[in-house]
């Protein structure tokens, strides 16, 4: 079996496994003997269109495995709603998607308090939540309250703690300035830097966006006129 098609076959393998899928039980929903409906929500329009290509990129990979045989004979659809990076969009639209559309589970929806909004809900009914686009820590830490939740990227904290760590073997006594949007994103990643630093450099000043600011000219003005000799940007892209 060839690499790209073995993200496809885990998702046929899960829809099959169960109860119902197979015959003996009541139906699986989402899945037929011909087909398998994921959904999942993104950012299409709104603050932040630069991960729309991630929804269209998963889109484009499950017409690839169909292209190829689907997985054990079934042909995946891929429904994508928009929540125009929204959290109370999100929720609206992955109730359309479980109670009207029948999706066999969320695939891939983009965003920290997005995917977390709508996290209790598809545990509460037993759709699996698979891949979220998140790396927030809550997803390792709360794993055992919710079973069907699968993260994907890796951790925020990780990530930050590795910046402090080359920082502190690199670059030690430097001060930093951080950018960071204000969030969970953004408050695990600097949680993590300054886990990494171990105090062997300083952070002098830290500066928040809102995902909506028009720009962050005001921020990064401050920051250079704190002095730092390091500048941290821990942002979504525009």
């Amino acid at each position: 079996m060839r690499p790209l098609i073995l993200f496809g076959a885990f998702v046929g393998a899960l829809a099959l496994s169960l109860p119902g899928a197979l015959a003996g039980g009541a139906a699986t929903p989402g899945v037929t003997p011909t087909s398998i409906l994921l959904g999942g929500t993104a950012p299409l329009t709104g603050p932040e269109t630069a991960y729309a290509p991630v929804a269209r990129g998963a889109q484009a990979y499950f017409g690839y495995v169909n292209a190829h045989g689907g997985v054990f004979k079934r042909k995946i659809t891929y429904k994508v709603l928009d929540d125009a990076y929204d959290p109370s969009k999100t929720i609206q639209a992955t109730r359309e998607l479980v109670q009207q559309d029948n999706v066999f589970a969320i695939f891939n929806s983009i965003g920290t308090e997005h995917v977390l909004a709508v996290r209790p809900y598809l545990n509460a009914l037993g759709v699996p939540q698979l891949f979220v686009g998140s790396g927030s820590e809550l997803l390792a830490k709360e794993r055992s309250k919710y079973r069907w939740t699968m993260g994907y990227l890796p951790s925020f904290v990780g990530e930050g703690a590795v910046y402090g760590r080359y920082i502190a073997k690199h670059m030690r006594g430097t001060t930093i300035g951080v950018l960071a949007e204000n969030s969970e994103y953004g408050n695990e990643l600097v949680k993590g830097l300054k886990s990494g630093l171990k105090g062997k450099a300083r952070i002098v000043a830290t500066r928040t966006y809102e995902v909506t600011d028009a720009d962050v000219k005001t921020q990064v003005d401050s920051l250079k006129a704190s002095g730092a000799k390091t500048f941290m940007i821990f942002a979504l892209p525009k």
